[in-house]
């Protein structure tokens, strides 16, 4: 999302300093795996979205109901992994001869087009300048209604990890990533308006609370 070219000429565009936010859309977009990745979350393929689901709420269930830690339950998939693929192997090589999970050394090849190579560097690079040029804001107050803003969502995480289990926490978050980039996909022009109407009534509130200041802060222009 760029807010500075919202389509919308009756919603203000909001401050430059939320450029590292289209700096990170950017880096996620141009990664090459992206439109691998967004088979699952925007749920173009189904089948593969509906694994996803079903194996990430079977990994909750054991942790909440079957009392296992992540690093157990993790241990015992790997554990599981290897004994099947150690049986089948085995299996295949006594009934063929041949091991059909062996390769040839020289038939396993590594190969990075210089397009990809290209495109991985520089979805990389936008992501850690965006994700740098964010903190630089937050930390620096520039603008005062993102610090604001982060200083609420920091609040209201620790509310919330002391009312509910970090499990639930967990669960929701993997349900957000499976319904909201299909959501915004759909609606991404009503939510991105939302958005920019919500920071600027933030910017309205902090330069009314800025001018209150003794030092007398210059207030949050465009």
């Amino acid at each position: 999302m760029n807010p500075s070219e919202a389509q919308n000429p009756d919603v203000p565009a909001i401050s430059p300093a939320f450029i590292p936010f289209s700096m990170i859309a950017k880096g996620i977009r141009s990664n090459p795996s992206f439109d691998a990745v967004g088979q699952v979350f925007l749920w173009k393929n189904p089948v593969k979205s509906g694994l996803f689901f079903g194996i990430g709420t079977f990994f909750v269930f054991l942790i909440t109901i079957g009392e296992y830690t992540t690093l157990t339950l993790v241990s015992y998939l790997l554990l599981s992994l290897m004994s099947v693929c150690f049986v089948f192997s085995t299996f295949q090589t006594w009934k063929t001869g041949k091991n059909p999970l062996v390769e040839p050394s020289n038939t396993i090849v590594l190969e990075i087009s210089p397009t990809e190579l290209k495109s991985s560097v520089g979805s990389l690079t936008n992501l850690i300048q965006g994700f740098q040029l964010l903190i630089y804001n937050i930390l620096t107050a520039s603008p005062w209604e993102l610090s604001f803003t982060a200083l609420a969502l920091l609040g209201f995480f620790f509310l919330l990890g002391n009312i509910i289990p970090g499990t639930v926490i967990m669960y929701t978050g993997f349900l957000f990533l499976l319904t909201f980039p299909k959501f915004y996909e759909e609606k991404h022009a009503d939510v991105d308006a939302a958005v920019i109407k919500v920071l600027n009534h933030l910017r309205a509130f902090s330069n009314t609370l800025v001018s209150k200041l003794p030092f007398k802060r210059k207030p949050i222009n465009n």
